[in-house]
């Protein structure tokens, strides 16, 4: 999956019931370029629309995005960049696991 995500212009994340999944991490940390059903997930949470990743709201606004994203190259390899870096800083299963270890601490000194 590595390879076909290094390989790739865009990366392409369709939810299955509005679900933030492991794909929306592993091609970002990748550094490929992603784009994702914008949903109520936490997503917009984490990551910027535009700076890290981009979202689409429906197959018109999708395609529309595809097009846009792949004549303008360097402005999506920014994005990838940026979301790549955002994920590396702050989003790696030590992060995940260190907020977890924080959150036990916090619950056996109270």
């Amino acid at each position: 999956m590595i390879e076909i995500f290094n390989q790739a212009k865009i990366v392409f994340n369709k939810t299955f019931s509005g679900d933030l999944n492991f794909r929306v991490f592993e091609a970002l940390s990748c550094g490929a370029f992603l784009i994702t059903d914008r949903t109520e997930n936490g997503l917009r949470d984490l990551f910027k629309d535009g700076e890290h990743l981009a979202m689409y709201d429906n197959l018109k606004d999708l395609e529309d995005k595809i097009g846009y994203y792949l004549s303008h190259e360097d402005e999506r390899e920014k994005i990838a960049a940026c979301g790549q870096k955002e994920v590396h800083g702050k989003h790696t299963f030590y992060h995940r696991a260190k907020t977890m270890l924080d959150d036990v601490e916090k619950l056996r000194t109270t």
